[in-house]
């Protein structure tokens, strides 16, 4: 399926052939273009759509043979004819370009790199723009992982792949994005994996396990929301008791000390954030992978803030205490341009 959708994409915005330097190193190519459905209904862009989509981007020319000399970027088809392929890390950043309602995004323009080359290991770089006005709107490292078929074990690359292509990768080092300690507060919410949420491997998507953590700091803020609002109602209902009700009045003040208690336990570890940051849009997000999960696994995520870093949101995700994944997030802080 990738493959023929990947073609179509070649042939329709492309004449059938994409441009590849002489060393397969480096593509560039047109794309019809960023859709609504990348966009939530605020305006901003939707983080799990635009992860599915530069991952689009990113096997247009892996998987097809379709550069000036025939063949396919890095060999990507031949390399993994013996070996499956597993995202170690990645690494989006968003410009605020990419919120911007006056900046088109249709068609768009894709530049392709190999990013780090290693013994068993690569970085694929992607950036996406406006063509013709150097507007960048969107890039993504994404670090690889390459196991034989069989052992699922490490799989140096041969000798003809290393002779090609080593040393020939942009960065001299590969991507690495730290692991996190998880805290004692954290705000904590579950999610289970459905069928839609998996990849071809039957894993759980990449993308989905962001979708989880933003869902999850959705909650977080929506349920500090609603305990103001319950917060409020109590203390116009206490103030509207007369003097005399003193016995009422003690009552209704232990029942909003309740409250105070459950608001800050609620949004345990979530300090700093607030609606107006999330609104403002994301400029990062980077992630580490380190155990896969399956359709029907039950995934817990923990979100927190160290003390005074309001833009940026740390989270684990675990499934039976095994951690899966450990995800930086980064907002703006001022409030883009929507569409």
């Amino acid at each position: 399926m990738w493959r023929v959708w990947c073609s179509h994409i070649v042939d329709s915005c492309n004449g059938g052939q994409i441009e590849m330097s002489d060393d397969n190193v480096s593509v560039s190519f047109s794309h019809p273009g960023i859709c609504l459905k990348h966009y939530d209904r605020e305006g901003n862009p939707n983080i799990s759509d635009v992860m599915h989509f530069t991952n689009e981007v990113r096997n247009v020319s892996l998987l097809t043979n379709s550069g000036s000399n025939g063949r396919n970027h890095i060999d990507f088809l031949e390399l993994i004819k013996d070996r499956l392929i597993f995202v170690v890390s990645t690494e989006l950043r968003m410009t605020r370009e990419f919120y911007d309602k006056n900046v088109p995004k249709w068609p768009i323009k894709c530049n392709n790199h190999l990013g780090y080359f290693g013994n068993s290991s690569l970085t694929i770089d992607v950036n996406i723009s406006v063509p013709g006005k150097d507007i960048p709107l969107v890039s993504q490292s994404s670090s690889y992982a390459l196991v034989d078929r069989e052992t699922r074990r490490s799989k140096p690359f041969t000798d003809w792949y290393k002779m090609k292509y080593g040393g020939k990768g942009i960065h001299p080092k590969p991507l690495r994005v730290e692991t996190l300690t998880k805290p004692l507060e954290t705000f904590h919410r579950q999610n289970k994996v459905v069928w839609t949420e998996t990849d071809g491997n039957n894993h759980t998507n990449y993308a989905t396990y962001v979708l989880y953590t933003v869902n999850s700091l959705r909650a977080a803020l929506n349920l500090r929301k609603q305990q103001l609002k319950q917060q409020q109602s109590i203390e116009t209902k206490t103030n509207s008791e007369k003097s005399g009700m003193a016995s009422a009045t003690r009552t209704e003040i232990s029942s909003e000390e309740n409250v105070k208690s459950e608001t800050n336990d609620g949004i345990l570890g979530l300090r700093g954030i607030s609606q107006d940051i999330v609104q403002s849009g994301l400029r990062s997000v980077r992630i580490c992978y380190t155990k896969e999960s399956f359709e029907g696994d039950l995934i817990d995520v923990y979100l927190w803030q160290e003390e005074g870093d309001d833009l940026r949101v740390k989270a684990i995700l675990e499934s039976e205490g095994d951690t899966l994944c450990h995800i930086h997030l980064e907002y703006f802080g001022t409030v883009a341009s929507h569409l």
